[in-house]
């Protein structure tokens, strides 16, 4: 699929019900495991948690063919601590700096999930949400962070060839993650 079809713009109510859809269609329990090497999602919300995620930071969508076919959440660290992973995220932020400026709850929004569906990625539709969600907030946050599951490569890659920096890895509840962040503003 040709990304010029395909718009971006802030989230909408309207907009819950497709995101929940498409990340079922991408939760990794309703995966086998051949389609999980080609990306997948490792945490499910409601459409209410997505309505607070757009009213906190900002929800990007991807619409093409009629339909969403891409979301990237953005949520404040206030918000994003609620959540034990993104909690033990938020409390390494002072060891970390980007373009010498230190990370900070204030600076730094927690960038992600992200989900995409199967027959637009590869397309520049990630590239296509990294820079709407740097459009809603970047005005008000310098930098992201984010986790990658080591079992995504798929993922990682994506990011990387975004320009995000790897911090490295990041234990948690017996899992590996790796750590990225970036400069939005």
């Amino acid at each position: 699929m040709n990304s010029k079809y395909v718009t971006y713009r802030r989230a909408r109510p309207s907009d819950y019900e497709g995101m929940v859809k498409l990340q079922r269609a991408n939760f990794i329990s309703n995966l086998s495991a051949a389609e999980a090497l080609d990306g997948f999602l490792s945490i499910e919300y409601t459409e209410e948690q997505f309505e607070e995620i757009n009213n906190d930071a900002g929800i990007a969508v991807a619409l093409g063919e009629g339909e969403l076919v891409g979301y990237l959440c953005g949520a404040s660290c206030g918000y994003s601590k609620q959540f034990p992973i993104l909690n033990a995220v938020i409390q390494q932020f002072s060891n970390w700096t980007i373009r010498e400026r230190g990370m900070t709850e204030a600076n730094t929004f927690v960038y992600g999930p992200v989900c995409i569906g199967r027959s637009f990625r590869g397309t520049g539709v990630l590239q296509g949400l990294y820079g709407t969600i740097k459009k809603i907030a970047g005005p008000r946050y310098g930098h992201c962070v984010l986790f990658i599951s080591d079992r995504n490569p798929r993922s990682l890659s994506a990011h990387l060839r975004l320009g995000m920096r790897d911090l490295g890895m990041f234990e948690f509840n017996g899992k590996s993650f790796h750590l990225l962040c970036a400069a939005i503003g």
